[in-house]
């Protein structure tokens, strides 16, 4: 469920709306930013893009330009250009652009949605971009511009939306630079809000339309903040919000600095057994595998608050589909090698293979070694199909050594990343990206890898050719 919560929003009065506004901070540069506030103390260009205010040619990334958007943020605030809701509202923003209007609603988004695929990405981001949102959300302590989300259809919101924008709104005006319209409405009775809070809880995932680095920023900034805050419960919420952009999508959601954290006692207490089961692992002459698993699970117990929060339970599934692959794949191996079936389909499918092709099985088997990775699991590979693959190869006069290296060296630059690895669904479920994110971004990589390294096998004379 995509969990979200009402927050009190900072943004002009209504008489100042109009100077305040900007466009976002990335579809214009620091000349044309400058251009476009040239006389307008209340643009918030002055907050976004602090360099402004600034000599031409001033390093936009500059540590005095971070701190110059936090000290002009307050200056917004002290002399009243930025005003903070006393009450914690929904907000609906309405644009119009080409004869069309798109409304959304204003929200605060869950931080661990984003990290737990809750709320889905469909593009990669860049960490020095990154970076300079995450400074300004730091120096700031505030997301001064919203994130944009795409949400389900839904008839209730549907219906809320309606009874307010039919009443006045507080901001109407045309933007005078590209002539859009920006409509907005205070979503202020607590019917309304306890309604789109539960229509939001019933909704499978949220997806980022505008605002990956700005997403990511606030994420990462929402670590940092957890880590100082010893009294960090995981459900607060930030409450310094401001609506500005002149742009919208499908729905507007802001990402509040919001991440599960370990207290310090939990954190010390995880790091002490690691240390334990390391030292161990050296000494002890209990087997290693006994070691670890009794570690993990005291590790496990210690901060199983954290471990659902973070919903690393559901992968239990996976994990027992792997080890249930495991011992499968075991039993097939004895029944291979204690009957003569493995001999019958080898000596089948090798009598199949063309006669120019027999002495090169191993290449064969070495190039097609990284596409069946990513459709078997290793055990299965290494119990059921290579006993397969070294019995043909020794049908063609191809040594078992031979074979398996051949298999196993390209085979190596693709196990860490597998999909059918449990720990790679651990990663990502902690990094947040989506199992088919991840294969369409490493798939060609490793593939790439896996034929260079068995090309350098055969040029320096470990596999025959």
């Amino acid at each position: 469920m995509a969990i979200i919560k009402p927050f009190k929003g900072i943004r002009p009065p209504q008489n100042l709306v109009e100077q305040v506004a900007s466009r976002p901070y990335d579809v214009l540069n620091s000349e044309e930013a400058r251009a476009e506030a040239e006389g307008n103390e209340k643009s918030l260009y002055h907050i976004i893009k602090p360099e402004i205010d600034f000599p031409v040619g001033t390093d936009e990334h500059d540590e005095q330009v971070y701190a110059k958007a936090a000290e002009n943020f307050q200056l917004f605030q002290d002399k009243g250009w930025l005003v903070q809701d006393k009450k914690e509202n929904y907000y609906i923003y309405a644009q119009t652009m080409n004869g069309k209007t798109q409304y959304g609603l204003v929200v605060g988004a869950y931080v661990p949605d984003y990290m737990n695929g809750i709320i889905k990405k469909h593009e990669l981001t860049r960490r020095d971009k990154e970076e300079d949102r995450m400074k300004h959300v730091r120096v700031n302590n505030a997301n001064i511009e919203p994130v944009f989300f795409a949400y389900p259809d839904n008839e209730k919101l549907d219906v809320i939306i309606k009874k307010y924008t039919a009443n006045k709104p507080v901001y109407d005006f045309i933007a005078p630079g590209d002539g859009f319209g920006h409509t907005f409405w205070i979503v202020d009775q607590d019917a309304d809000i306890a309604t789109i809070t539960a229509e939001f809880a019933k909704m499978p995932a949220l997806y980022i339309a505008d605002g990956h680095h700005r997403s990511a920023a606030a994420a990462l900034v929402g670590a940092e903040k957890a880590r100082l805050n010893p009294n960090h419960r995981g459900d607060e919420v930030s409450d310094i919000d401001s609506l500005s952009e002149n742009n919208c999508k499908q729905c507007i959601a802001r990402n509040k600095p919001i991440l599960i954290q370990q207290s310090r006692k939990k954190r010390c207490l995880s790091v002490g057994i690691m240390t334990i089961i390391i030292i161990l692992l050296i000494i002890t002459r209990i087997s290693s595998w006994i070691v670890f698993m009794m570690g993990l699970s005291v590790i496990s117990i210690i901060n199983l608050k954290e471990v659902k929060k973070m919903e690393l339970m559901k992968y239990i599934k996976s994990a027992g589909i792997m080890a249930g692959t495991v011992l499968a794949s075991g039993v097939m191996v004895g029944v291979l090698t204690q009957s003569s079936m493995l001999t019958s389909m080898s000596e089948m499918i090798s009598g199949l293979l063309p006669v120019s092709m027999r002495e090169h099985i191993h290449i064969l088997l070495g190039v097609l070694a990284n596409p069946i990775s990513w459709i078997m699991s290793g055990e299965v590979e290494i119990f059921g199909f290579m006993p397969i693959a070294a019995k043909i190869a020794s049908e063609c006069q191809i040594a078992v050594e031979v074979t398996a290296a051949a298999f196993l060296i390209p085979y190596s630059a693709v196990i860490f990343v597998l999909p059918m690895t449990v720990s790679v669904h651990l990663g990502l479920s902690l990094c947040g990206v989506s199992l088919r994110e991840h294969i369409r971004q490493t798939y060609l990589w490793t593939l790439f890898l896996s034929i260079t390294m068995l090309g350098f096998a055969i040029i320096i004379g470990i596999l025959p050719y």
